[in-house]
């Protein structure tokens, strides 16, 4: 499954340099967590998807492309291997039931570790059946210990078989930029 994920990575690393073009251009929304003035992270979003806003510190907030990609981003804090572990867990948990609650047919592939920028994260893939609409989709989570002693947490949630917006999340990833 390792193979796999690695697969996907490249097929979405391909993609999305195909199909970034025109989203490049019009990525100019800057988004900063959890604050402009004290931000953990950043990333760029085209004008536009919709953010919505984390209603308290260290909560998602959520941006949605046109065309229906959901992306979630948080970050918090963590000084052991242990909270590591902990906050690991913990978003695989509450994720996981979340997913549940509104998808049917949720699987998840096998875990994958890598690196990026120096910076260790680990990901995980999985599918689901959107509950309301039928629709099959795609979910991507990850885990990216930062350098600044927090650790990013992501899930998206991409439909299935739309390339362009495989390029769409795929752009948003790329400008994730650890402060």
């Amino acid at each position: 499954m390792k193979s796999i994920l690695l697969q996907s990575f490249r097929l979405l690393s391909l993609t999305g340099a195909l199909a970034l073009g025109s989203q490049l251009a019009q990525a100019d929304t800057l988004v900063a967590y959890p604050t402009v003035e004290e931000p953990v992270f950043t990333i760029s979003v085209a004008d536009d998807w919709e953010l919505t806003a984390a209603e308290e510190v260290d909560d998602y907030f959520l941006v949605t492309s046109p065309s229906g990609v959901e992306m979630w981003f948080k970050s918090i804090e963590v000084s052991s291997e242990d909270e590591l572990s902990t906050a690991i867990d913990g978003a695989m948990e509450g994720g996981g039931e979340w997913l549940a609650e509104h998808y049917k047919d949720v699987e998840f592939g096998e875990v994958t570790e890598g690196e990026r920028e120096g910076m260790p994260f680990i990901s995980i893939p999985g599918t689901g059946v959107f509950t309301e609409s039928g629709e099959e989709v795609v979910f991507t989570i990850a885990f990216i210990l930062m350098e600044n002693g927090s650790l990013a947490e992501f899930w998206g949630i991409l439909p299935t078989g739309d390339e362009a917006a495989l390029g769409e999340a795929q752009a948003v990833l790329d400008s994730f930029e650890a402060k």
